[in-house]
């Protein structure tokens, strides 16, 4: 069984003519799905809102999922392993195995945290797509 699953979040913008634009990319980890269990599962497919907000447990403000089923405080933070990760969404620049468990890390995850609040500034609110493949 594995126990993580990598992804991709891209950000999206508009300009003022609608047109949609990459301004952002970088890979994600997430644990593996199991029916959505609080604190041991990746979440649902779906659309979510998201609020830039302060984490108690992270001593800053990271981006929350809102409104996904039976399941609060997923947060997207920086989390080199997926065992770093207790349900939320972990991102970084590269999908690398680098302590050799056969289980996909992240790299650069600090660095990139703060690349992808940088692009989401000013905003404290916004929207994300979660896509199961």
């Amino acid at each position: 069984m594995q126990d993580s699953i990598a992804g991709l979040l891209i950000v999206i913008d508009r300009d003022d003519k609608g047109r949609a634009s990459v301004v952002f990319s970088c890979s994600t980890l997430e644990l593996d799905y199991d029916n959505n269990k609080r604190n041991a599962s990746s979440i649902p497919a779906g659309f979510y809102s998201m609020t830039f907000e302060y984490s108690n447990k992270f001593e800053r403000n990271l981006w929350e999922l809102k409104g996904v089923p039976n399941r609060a405080e997923i947060k997207i933070h920086a989390a080199n392993y997926y065992r770093q990760l207790q349900g939320c969404i972990g991102i970084g620049k590269d999908l690398i195995d680098l302590d050799g468990d056969g289980q996909y890390d992240l790299t650069n995850s600090a660095e990139t945290l703060e690349e992808f609040h940088c692009v989401m500034s000013p905003n404290y609110r916004s929207k994300i797509r979660v896509i199961s493949v």
